[in-house]
């Protein structure tokens, strides 16, 4: 069986951090980091480092996405 969700990242990132308090550094590394090492990319990816691709999303403070960047490209933005 294959299990899915309609539940965009961003509302996840959302609902996670309003239901532990765990900060906003906290919960991005979970949806960031934490998956880049699980599939063994988290040297070129998961985090904002120099040398890693620049793929980044930009939340406002309710959790909408502002803005995304695709190889430090803006492809979105409010």
């Amino acid at each position: 069986a294959i299990a899915g969700s309609v539940l965009r990242l961003n509302d996840a990132v959302k609902n996670l951090h309003h239901a532990t308090h765990k900060s906003l550094i906290q919960v991005s590394k979970m949806a960031s980091l934490n998956p880049a090492k699980e599939l063994g990319i988290a040297d070129v990816t998961g985090s904002i480092e120099t040398g890693k691709k620049a793929d980044i999303v930009v939340l406002d403070a309710g959790f909408n996405v502002q803005m995304t960047l695709v190889d430090g490209v803006i492809k979105y933005q409010q």
